[in-house]
């Protein structure tokens, strides 16, 4: 999948619906934000991965200007953000080195991958805060899913009696977690719908659960999303 076109279009979204909608709407999936936090929040960190990548540092994690922006001037400021961000990724290739908070692989083509996904979350989360429908598209969230188990892997508990099945409904894929030898328990819905349990915006009874449900809720109640 072209991951730069996904992070351009869902942030492209994003703008259009804070360009019109009330910057103080609450955003019920990120407690305490409103649209506007959400707006600022998805600027910052494409502002950080765009200089980050253009560092090829790495060793180093980069430093960048983390001061507020007026609303006036915010979903102006985004949309810079995000042609920064999409510009920096066309001018590296994808195995160039690049510093990262969850470690190997440090390269901008890992960096891309992840910041595809995060766009898509936080696009889910302005259409839900706005009652508009958005379903990540299934391509993208099946991708989600294996790259959320790999960035997240040192922050997921480790299951002991059995091993997690990712079985979207929409494709023939199928994602794993932990040890298979096992006995599997198994999640089905769109693959939308995982990956959104995945990062909390759904509840586990969004999805169909094949085996023991309270082992499924205690391994993604200690995940560290933070």
């Amino acid at each position: 999948m072209h991951y730069l076109t996904s992070i351009g279009r869902n942030s492209a979204r994003i703008a259009a619906l804070a360009e019109i909608a009330d910057l103080s709407t609450p955003v019920p999936s990120c407690p305490e934000w409103t649209l506007g936090d959400l707006v600022f929040h998805l600027g910052a960190v494409q502002r950080f991965w765009a200089a980050t990548v253009n560092d090829r540092n790495p060793d180093e994690k980069s430093s960048v200007d983390e001061s507020d922006v007026d609303d006036a001037v915010l979903v102006a400021w985004a949309r810079e953000q995000t042609l920064a961000l999409v510009d920096a990724l066309k001018d590296a290739s994808a195995d160039a080195p690049c510093w990262t908070w969850w470690g190997e692989p440090r390269t901008t083509g890992a960096v891309a991958r992840h910041q595809a996904q995060e766009s898509a979350v936080h696009c889910w989360d302005a259409c839900n805060a706005l009652a508009q429908s958005f379903e990540i598209p299934r391509e993208q969230a099946v991708d989600g899913i294996d790259e959320f188990l790999s960035v997240m892997a040192s922050q997921l508990g480790v299951l002991t009696s059995n091993h997690l099945s990712f079985q979207p409904d929409d494709t023939v894929d199928v994602i794993t977690w932990g040890d298979r030898s096992l006995p599997p328990i198994r999640l089905r819905a769109s693959a939308s719908d995982l990956v959104l349990v995945l990062y909390g915006r759904r509840p586990l009874d969004t999805v169909r659960v094949e085996g023991d449900v309270p082992v499924v809720q205690q391994w993604l109640d200690e995940m560290d999303l933070s």
